[in-house]
């Protein structure tokens, strides 16, 4: 019925139908997960950076998250002292966890949007050379 040529076009068209879809939307939900660690480790570092200047690091860190303008599913979690993790209840310690919610086109369509979450803590560590320093800690 198709010539050979006629077959192959549309076996390409199929695998490209089938291919690219999830190829994008790996893409977008790489690029926004990306975005949203980055967000929360800069909010955590000028937390910690206020901390080391003698400063409150809650605030430091609420006025950078005003001025990202960062579109989150929930409020903010910024702990002082963190919580949880390795630096559990150490005052020299920022957590910061931001939740967003997103959804690449075609996933959207069959599964609505999902959830991500991205949890990042500094510390201030004592250096003898320079007094002290931050360190990205999770």
């Amino acid at each position: 019925m198709f010539g050979g040529g006629m077959r192959k076009t549309w076996i390409w068209a199929l695998v490209a139908a089938l291919v690219v879809p999830p190829v994008s939307d790996f893409a977008s939900w790489s690029y926004w997960r990306q975005n949203l660690q980055r967000q929360t480790d800069h909010t955590a570092e000028v937390g910690a950076l206020a901390l080391r200047r003698g400063e409150a690091p809650v605030p430091a860190a609420r006025a950078r998250l005003a001025q990202a303008r960062v579109d989150l599913a929930e409020p903010p979690v910024i702990e002082f002292p963190p919580a949880g993790g390795r630096y559990q209840g150490h005052a020299e310690a920022i957590r910061v966890r931001l939740t967003a919610v997103r959804a690449p086109f075609f996933w959207s369509k069959l599964f609505g949007p999902a959830r991500m979450t991205a949890t990042g803590t500094v510390a201030v560590i004592p250096d003898h050379p320079t007094g002290t320093r931050i360190a990205r800690v999770e």
